[in-house]
């Protein structure tokens, strides 16, 4: 579908105004039967179409809908899509609705649909907003480098835990960086792990230092102490970090289930593969790592316990 620079469809009136959506979002909803509709978070949304802010041509990844045999049971309407309850029904999962579609150059991922195996958490290493980090990737000469999604933190003006989503899903980006020294020292075969997983970034600084009762990040920027994790152990010789916020550990969360769901990818917490180099992330096994799990000089994620908490309980 054609959309003007005010967000119009061309020859349909403006489809915020219809379903009273907020102004940075635009439901619209075709006269598609459900049996035909395949809102699936990777593929193209031929019934709902979300659009933000001014795009010449849109297309979104909406995850999940009940089956047209469930929502007859539950009797629901489905022509009302703006409506909480409705969205639900027809998406499968609350948190959908809130997901920030951001524009990003098709020069920075890679348009080619790949079998997902895997899941890899990262964090960004910067500052807290997740549009902004796909702004700076945008804009950055280091090639086609990023993740699908990124999940904004505290002070972001996009909202703490906020998704972000630069593509979808079923495409690829460089996003581990594992170079087949890494393979040969575990005599792994060499395999491009980044065409076969999802790598989702948290917006935070990492590894903190104290100086004087406070702490700051490796650009020298004071980090308050309330958004400070100190683990009982040092992890990888750092033992102060910049604290994953729990509206983000929830969206983190939220990923994963649509993920194991839509691709069947397993999510299984087994900590002897998140946290160090991990043969069965290089050999390719499904399941959900950390950068760590491919690379011993990264740091992302780190363990805090509420992280692992919620892991743990997937």
């Amino acid at each position: 579908m054609r959309l003007n620079n005010k967000g119009t469809e061309r020859g349909k009136g403006n489809a915020a105004t219809r379903h009273n959506a907020p102004p940075y979002i635009s439901l619209w909803m075709s006269p598609l039967s459900l049996s035909s509709l395949r809102c699936a978070w990777g593929l193209e949304a031929h019934a709902l179409l979300l659009f933000v802010g001014k795009r010449e041509t849109c297309s979104v990844d909406i995850l999940l809908i009940h089956s047209e045999a469930k929502l007859r049971k539950k009797n629901e309407k489905v022509n009302t899509p703006n409506t909480d309850l409705n969205y639900r029904y027809i998406c499968g999962m609350e948190f959908l609705k809130d997901i920030l579609q951001v524009q990003f150059s098709d020069n920075e991922y890679i348009k080619e649909e790949t079998p997902k195996k895997q899941i890899y958490l990262h964090h960004t290493a910067g500052n807290s907003s997740g549009a902004s980090t796909f702004r700076q990737w945008d804009a950055d000469s280091r090639g086609r480098i990023a993740t699908c999604v990124c999940i904004s933190g505290k002070g972001a003006k996009e909202g703490d835990g906020r998704i972000v989503q630069g593509f979808s899903s079923k495409y690829w980006a460089y996003h581990l960086g594992a170079k087949a020294a890494i393979f040969e020292g575990y005599d792994i075969p060499y395999q491009r792990l980044d065409k076969i997983s999802i790598g989702v970034e948290i917006c935070a600084w990492g590894q903190l230092e104290e100086k004087g009762g406070k702490f700051y990040n490796y650009v020298n920027r004071e980090v308050a102490k309330e958004d400070v994790c100190t683990l009982d152990e040092p992890y990888k010789k750092h033992i102060h970090f910049h604290r994953y916020t729990d509206e983000q550990i929830r969206s983190v969360e939220n990923l994963l289930k649509y993920w194991n769901q839509h691709y069947g990818i397993p999510i299984g917490y087994r900590e002897a593969d998140m946290w160090e180099v991990s043969t069965a992330a290089l050999s390719g096994v499904p399941g959900v790592y950390t950068h760590n799990s491919v690379r011993k000089d990264k740091i992302d994620i780190f363990p805090q316990p509420e992280m692992i908490e919620m892991l743990k309980g997937l």
